[in-house]
């Protein structure tokens, strides 16, 4: 449902909704397709919902404007974006204005380990040039070989890693 019907606006979720439920009549009855992801300890359909913290609070003296609240659509959206980060791919993310897409976008890049993964933000304007945004990208890249070009400090946390590995 993710990989090929996930860019549909509401509209076309319920179209797709009847399309799979005639095709496959394993999902429950309530809600649509949309709704539901695959416990793999329990092998059956879980509703989204569940996976919403309930009893979430901010933490005292969380500046607000990084609060996010842990809704439906965040918590499915981060874990979706989860897998595909976890699995190396490209992950494109649209939408419209004011959905959440920066949020949730933050904090899978907070959460991810800066030992492992470098992340760069880059902000668009209707005045971002293509130049700009290249030199923003190469500010943080270091020449590694003639046209080779990494991530600056790479070099440096990989001996890192691989003296810990060792000493362990």
């Amino acid at each position: 449902i993710w990989s090929c019907a996930a860019s549909v606006d509401e509209a076309g979720r319920h179209k797709i909704d009847h399309l799979i439920r005639d095709i496959e009549s394993q999902f429950p009855p309530l809600n649509t397709v949309y709704e539901y992801f695959v416990d793999p300890t329990k092998k059956e359909f879980v509703l989204w919902e569940e996976k919403v913290n309930k009893q979430w609070r901010p933490s005292p003296g969380m500046p607000f404007y990084k609060i996010l609240v842990p809704t439906v659509d965040s918590v499915r959206y981060h874990f979706l974006l989860s897998a595909l980060v976890a699995a190396r791919r490209p992950v494109l993310v649209t939408g419209s204005t004011g959905t959440g897409k920066t949020s949730v976008i933050s904090s899978l890049l907070n959460s991810l380990d800066p030992a492992n993964d470098v992340a760069l933000t880059v902000n668009f304007s209707s005045a971002t040039s293509s130049i700009s945004t290249q030199n923003v990208i190469e500010t943080r890249l270091e020449k590694r070989q003639r046209n080779n070009y990494g991530p600056a400090g790479a070099r440096s946390r990989r001996s890192c890693r691989r003296a810990s590995a060792a000493a362990s």
